[in-house]
């Protein structure tokens, strides 16, 4: 539902139509995210809108005609390599295991997304999406996820909810840190998460390579790795998180 360039992340949905999709989530039936992946993964849904709240992140699904009516299906490697990215490996070390151009890689990698409905680099690719690949790749049952039916402007949707793996973050990082590293999780890039903080981008890149140190991550795509990984050791969130 995004046509325009990579990156561009403009709702697809008004925010009171979100309210209504996160609410139906709620009261909705529990879903191994590994499974939401599978679902994605095989061409059954294809995702319209995804968006956070503070505790929560969501993803509004679509479901895609069966198959054999004309999608073309993407070739599976496509998904191994996202799988392998989204799961915390560098798209260098990919691209030396698998023998391939790290511009392959990147292509195979814009090529999962865009078939599923995502118009962003797979730097920016949403939280949820990502958790669930990695939950894929780790054959893991623990991080789970809520699913409901609603209708959106006369329209049937599939809205899928889970928590944020970022939530602890508060316990090891500042407030003004912890809150630029939330809104680089959500996509958000060092210019829109200065904007939104009303600070300048040297602000910003210094308070997100402060949070990286503390953490001992290289960047987004690895903080989110750890993140979620720590989830599946503790997924009732008992413990202190611990990363580094």
């Amino acid at each position: 539902m995004w046509e325009s360039s990579k990156d561009d992340v403009r709702p697809a949905f008004a925010e009171g139509e979100r309210e209504i999709a996160a609410a139906h989530c709620g009261g909705g039936t529990p879903l191994a995210l590994r499974d939401l992946w599978g679902e994605l993964r095989g061409g059954r849904f294809r995702v319209v809108d995804t968006f956070s709240r503070d505790q929560q992140c969501y993803l509004v699904l679509s479901a895609m005609p069966p198959e054999g009516s004309g999608r073309r299906r993407l070739n599976a490697r496509r998904f191994e390599i996202a799988e392998r990215v989204f799961g915390g490996q560098a798209q260098k070390v990919v691209a030396h295991d698998l023998q391939r151009s790290p511009s392959t890689i990147t292509a195979a990698l814009s090529e999962s997304l865009t078939y599923l409905g995502l118009n962003c680099r797979g730097s920016r690719a949403p939280i949820l999406v990502v958790m669930a690949a990695h939950a894929a790749a780790a054959a893991s049952s623990s991080l789970q996820a809520r699913s409901a039916e609603c209708v959106i402007g006369g329209v049937p949707y599939v809205v899928v909810g889970a928590p944020r793996p970022d939530i602890r973050l508060s316990s090891l990082l500042t407030a003004a840190e912890c809150e630029a590293a939330r809104l680089l999780l959500d996509g958000n890039s060092h210019f829109d998460i200065a904007r939104i903080r009303g600070a300048s981008a040297r602000t910003i890149a210094n308070q997100l390579g402060s949070a990286f140190i503390k953490v001992g991550a290289s960047g987004r795509a690895q903080l989110l790795s750890l993140l979620i990984r720590s989830d599946e050791s503790d997924p009732g969130g008992a413990t202190t998180l611990a990363l580094s």
